[in-house]
C-alpha cells in the first residue's frame, strides 16, 4: 500500500501498457524505443486467464516478434 500511495502516477505510464492490441503494441514500442531489451507480458485481472493468453498469443505477440527480433538475440518477451 505504502507504494501504490507514494509511487508517481506518471511512472504507470511509463513501465505498463494496457489497451487495445494496437495500444499494447504501440506501448511495448515505446518501451524499446526507451531502451527496454525486454517485456513481460501479464494478464491481468487474473480471470479467464487462458483466453487472455491466447488473446495475447494472436493479437499481440505475432506482432512483437518482428519489432523484439530486430533488436538483438537477446531481446526476448516473457508471459507470466
Amino acid at each position: 500500500e505504502v507504494i501504490a500511495e507514494e509511487m508517481p502516477d506518471e511512472w504507470i505510464d511509463w513501465f505498463a501498457v494496457a489497451g487495445e492490441p494496437d495500444e499494447v503494441i504501440s506501448g511495448i514500442n515505446r518501451l524499446y524505443d526507451a531502451g527496454a531489451t525486454s517485456v513481460m507480458l501479464a494478464p491481468y485481472p487474473p480471470v479467464n486467464t487462458l483466453d487472455q493468453i491466447d488473446f495475447m498469443g494472436e493479437n499481440i505477440i505475432p506482432k512483437l516478434w518482428r519489432v523484439c527480433s530486430q533488436f538483438s538475440r537477446y531481446s526476448a518477451i516473457s508471459l507470466t
